[in-house]
């Protein structure tokens, strides 16, 4: 079992929830170490953020090569 990057909000995707990540990592057994949980859910709101900045158009990426 998999948990995604985002998930689906009301309009459209959105950041997990700390909620979603708790109960994502109870089911798969895995306990988190510091701030790792607070970590996903950033990441997951910078995705989310990204996914909804760029909607299809012609976006550069968000990084450097």
């Amino acid at each position: 079992m998999e948990v995604g990057p985002v998930m689906q909000g009301g309009t459209g995707p959105v950041a997990l929830s700390h909620l979603e990540i708790q109960a994502w990592a109870a089911n798969v057994g895995l306990r988190f170490e510091g701030n790792e949980a607070q970590w996903l859910q950033k990441m997951s709101g910078v995705y989310a953020s990204e996914l909804f900045e760029s909607n299809g158009k012609n976006t550069p990426q968000p990084f450097r090569e």
